[in-house]
């Protein structure tokens, strides 16, 4: 075979064309070997640096975000030992780069719906306090009567007139620092994936945003004290000390304009006809004096209540008050251990035309307000 190759190759006219050179003899081998050690060394040296920040970026991402480091580990770091190897591993790098950027703008686009999904929530909790606002503030506006021919505001709310510049940066601050405790307790799993909504309805109560479009964290209720001498009567905070009458007074004017504030908020327009139905046990035991009675009954009339009441009282200034009067007994049914009420007398005071006459009531137990 080399007789063949050398037939076919004039080797002296190749070195002469200077195609084959012979080796310098004047090349330094040590440095080349030195050369090659150094770079065998730089090699290595890098080798490690790479295995070293492929660990440290395992660890790094291991508790903080653990599908990127599931992305990592299918790379083959060690096995780096020739050209071939390496660029292998970069070949996976830059494939697992692409794969992570892809991510980044999916979770990007998924922040940034967060964010204005989270813009919408403080746009309407925002809306949401106005409307708190409004309407705490339409329960004192309607809570009047007339005495003496004048419009007397019997409960007074303390809330602004009117809202200051201020109060859509307080309640944005609320919103954020609530938003921030909450985020806080989820990440340190205070607060469970089923328990969560509970907790968002907690921290983001009525009372919170009430008091953040106020400014304060209380508010003072006044309500109407009617007094003997007229020109004494006035507004006084609800939790004063009050006489057993005054206080029940008292009850019966929030409670009535608390009433009055839901009907007016199902009722379309101011039907004559509506009316709302009070079932009162003995409201007279410790309101009988007039000058309570005359406000009792001016509320009655104002915020068009029908009032049934039970009462053992019967004097004059009371039941002139009422249209339709019953006198009822309690009578134990014969061979049972069942009572009922008996209507004894009926009072028309004013020709009124009941729907239904009270012939009786069936009873399991003895009726205190009879």
């Amino acid at each position: 075979m080399f007789n063949k190759l050398e037939k076919l190759i004039d080797l002296d006219t190749i070195f002469n064309a200077g195609s084959i050179k012979p080796i310098d003899d004047k090349i330094d081998i040590e440095k080349l070997r030195n050369d090659l050690n150094n770079s065998n060394y730089a090699v290595t040296v890098k080798r490690n640096n790479l295995a070293n920040e492929y660990k440290k970026i395992l660890d790094c991402y291991a508790e903080n975000a653990e599908w990127i480091s599931q992305m990592l580990s299918f790379i083959d770091i060690d096995n780096n030992k020739s050209y071939l190897d390496c660029f292998k591993i970069y070949e996976q790098l830059c494939e697992q780069r692409k794969l992570l950027d892809d991510s980044i703008k999916v979770l990007s686009s998924q922040l940034q719906q967060i964010e204005n999904d989270k813009n919408h929530i403080i746009i309407h909790m925002k809306k949401h306090a106005e409307f708190l606002y409004e309407q705490v503030k339409s329960i004192a506006d309607h809570a009047y009567i007339k005495i003496d021919g004048k419009n007397k505001r019997i409960m007074q709310i303390s809330i602004p007139d009117k809202l200051d510049r201020g109060y859509q940066d307080r309640v944005s601050n609320v919103i954020d620092d609530t938003l921030i405790r909450l985020r806080k307790r989820f990440e340190s799993e205070e607060i469970k994936g089923d328990d969560l909504l509970r907790q968002v309805n907690s921290f983001f109560s009525d009372r919170l945003l009430f008091n953040a479009i106020t400014g304060s964290n209380s508010v003072e209720i006044k309500v109407w004290k009617s007094l003997e001498d007229e020109r004494n009567s006035r507004l006084e905070r609800w939790e004063s000390r009050y006489s057993g009458g005054e206080h029940f007074l008292v009850y019966f004017v929030v409670y009535t304009a608390l009433v009055s504030y839901a009907r007016r908020r199902q009722t379309i327009d101011d039907n004559d006809e509506v009316r709302s139905i009070f079932l009162i046990d003995n409201p007279f035991g410790e309101t009988s004096s007039a000058h309570l009675l005359d406000v009792f009954i001016k509320i009655v009339n104002k915020f068009k209540l029908q009032t049934i009441c039970f009462s053992a009282l019967k004097q004059d200034s009371i039941t002139k008050n009422f249209d339709l009067i019953y006198q009822l007994k309690l009578r134990k049914a014969e061979y049972s251990n069942r009572s009922y009420l008996e209507t004894d007398k009926e009072i028309n005071n004013a020709g009124a035309e009941p729907d239904k006459q009270l012939d009786f009531v069936s009873m399991n137990r003895q009726l205190s307000f009879v």
